[in-house]
């Protein structure tokens, strides 16, 4: 992996997502440029690469991927992420009390009072 240039608010070469051809980083500028320029013709309505990166968050949230992965993907703190998105997934807390009182076995009648309390306390 190439040096960073050290320059104050240049990219770094080792974080680059979008590298160039030479393995550098390709500066937001000239990567929007780009973007701008190709969008159309592969079919992209949105006109933002930002909103780009929310679609993705969204949909990484949405569908299952674990809160510190999809932050380590974006470049982002889990709680940045968190603060961020969280508002995504309303029903989260009722489905997981679901899922773990499931893994409750009710052999017992204490477990199975147990698992009741778990999903109705967030109902």
């Amino acid at each position: 992996m190439s040096q960073d240039s050290g320059a104050p608010g240049a990219p770094s070469a080792s974080h680059a997502v979008c590298p160039d051809e030479l393995g550098q980083p390709i500066y937001p500028t000239k990567l929007t440029r780009a973007f701008k320029l190709h969008r159309k013709a592969a079919g992209v309505t949105t006109e933002s690469l930002h909103i780009l990166r929310h679609t993705h968050a969204t949909l990484a949230l949405t569908n299952g991927v674990p809160l510190h992965v999809l932050a380590a993907r974006i470049g982002d703190r889990a709680e940045t992420v968190l603060a961020n998105y969280a508002h995504l997934l309303p029903t989260s807390d009722a489905e997981t009390a679901e899922q773990v009182a499931a893994l409750v076995p009710v052999s017992t009648p204490f477990a199975k009072e147990a698992q009741t309390c778990m999903v109705a306390s967030v109902s």
